[in-house]
Order: structure tokens, then sequence, then C-alpha cells
């Protein structure tokens, strides 16, 4: 088994496809099929079946997957800390970034960045920040911003703390709001629970039917269209225009959602996440 072969089971995990895996990889379907069937040989297992959408991974092929995955890692780690033992600011930069972070915020904070760094090269997965602390713990990334309070035993730094606000495309009063439709983001964290509580609180009874959507952009653009109002966080209200207004639990304390830098201690060896980490520091004590 080679590097070749260990990208071809990782783009069959993300995949679960030959014909999709073949193109990402620039390689013929029979091409591909050979090169799995010699693999198979080699480690004396079945790693595939298919399946009515495509091909999914034996019991033998999750743990060749996982194996791939955990070998893939190790592999670039080598490499960086090969380079920085040279002593050049220079490397790949794993960056894992929830997603309203990666779209709101993360560019800017990263052009400035690579400005000031140019011989670093960064590679961004936005995901949900579930996803992203589970692939954290395994290692997927030299660091990580993830949104909402969760339990880590590496190092931690609090990036930035953001309200819930009620918005609308004008002021209005809540008596009103019991005749407007409520546009509700479906999310799973714990910020949009306590929100959903306080629509609960402040209502004497449901709000007229609702309009849900799980994508932040399309909830602002029906309040932007008067379509209904909306409990949002503030990332993502720069650049709207209409009414917002933030709120507060019945204590008076106001609904917020923290977003957090993590890593591994280890991971200050390598002198293109030092930078990276002594530079986002840089950014919070300025904010």
């Amino acid at each position: 088994m080679d590097e070749k072969d260990l990208q071809i089971i990782l783009t069959l995990t993300e995949y679960q496809n030959l014909s999709r895996t073949a193109e990402r990889l620039y390689l013929t379907q029979p091409a591909l099929t050979s090169r799995i069937k010699r693999l198979e040989e080699d480690l004396g297992v079945q790693l595939l079946r298919r399946t009515s959408k495509g091909v999914s991974f034996t019991p033998a092929g999750e743990t060749v997957s996982q194996c791939a995955k955990d070998l893939t890692i190790m592999i670039r780690q080598m490499r960086e800390r090969v380079k920085s033992e040279q002593g050049s600011v220079s490397g790949l930069l794993h960056l894992g970034c929830s997603t309203q972070y990666a779209r709101y915020r993360a560019p800017a904070l990263l052009s400035q960045f690579l400005r000031e760094y140019p011989n670093i090269s960064v590679d961004v997965v936005a995901d949900r920040s579930i996803n992203i602390q589970r692939e954290l713990n395994r290692n997927s990334f030299s660091a990580a911003i993830i949104r909402g309070n969760f339990k880590w035993q590496g190092r931690k730094k609090l990036l930035s703390t953001e309200s819930y606000c009620l918005v609308y495309k004008h002021k209005v009063s809540r008596n009103e709001l019991q005749n407007i439709t409520y546009i509700h983001q479906k999310t799973d964290n714990l910020g949009q629970e306590c929100a959903d509580e306080w629509v609960r609180l402040n209502f004497p009874y449901e709000p007229l039917p609702r309009i849900e959507s799980n994508n932040i952009e399309v909830c602002i653009s029906m309040v932007e269209l008067g379509m209904g109002w909306a409990i949002l966080p503030e990332i993502c209200l720069q650049g709207f225009a209409g009414y917002q207004e933030p709120i507060f639990t019945p204590d008076g304390q106001p609904i917020v959602r923290n977003t957090y830098l993590c890593y591994k201690e280890s991971e200050l060896t390598l002198p293109h996440v030092r930078k990276f980490i002594e530079y986002m520091e840089a950014f919070c004590q300025t904010t």
C-alpha cells in the first residue's frame, strides 16, 4: 500500500461512488477498479460491496478507511515537522471551521494572515461545529474554530461572543409579531434552543404557522422580503438593513453563542501553526 492507495480509500470514503472517485482522482474507472482489486488481494479481504446508490465499505473496509485516514495524518505531520526543523515559516495549515464563521469572519482574517506569511498555505474545511469537533479529536486539523460550548481537552481560546437577535424588516412590537409569520432556523445548537425557548416564553400562544429552513442566508432573505420575523445569531447580520434587537433570558441575561479557537499543545511545535495561533490570539486582544 502506498500514498496513492491511501488517497483512493479516503476519496471512496468521501464519495461512496466509484465513478465520482475515479473522476476526482483523474483515473479511468477500470484503472480504479483494478487498483482496488490489487489492494484487496494484498490485504486478503473484500473492501467494498455494491449498493443501489454506489458502493459501501465492508467491516474490513471500514477498518482500512480509518487506518488510511490515521496514516495520512501521520505522514502529513511527519512532513510538517521535518520542514519546521529547516527553520522556515512555511507549510500547510489544516483549519477546521464552523460554517458560519467560515462564511462571515474567516476570509478577512485569513487574507491578512496570508499577506503576513505568504509561504504558508491553508486548507479550510467548513462544516457544522459538531462535525469539526469530531474531526479535531481525530487529529484531522492543525487547529479549529468552533461555535458553541463543548468539552475539549486541549487548548481553547475564546474568539468572540455574539447575541441572538430578533430580526424583522422594520421595528415591530411584540403584539404585532403575533400576527406575522415566524421564520424558524432549524439547527441543533444550544443557543438556538435558548432562542426557541425565548419564543415560547414571550408569546401566550404559538406564532402564526412557521416557515422553516436550515440555512441562515435563506432565513435572512425571507426576513428582508417581509415574509416574516426570525431569531438569528448576530454573526450573520453584518449586512442586514432591517431591524434587529438582542434577546434575553427571563433573568435578564443575553442569549449568546461563543466561538472558540481550539488546538492541541503539540501543534505549537510547528512554526506555521504557532504563527497562526499567535495571530488569532492577537486578533482576540484587539476585538
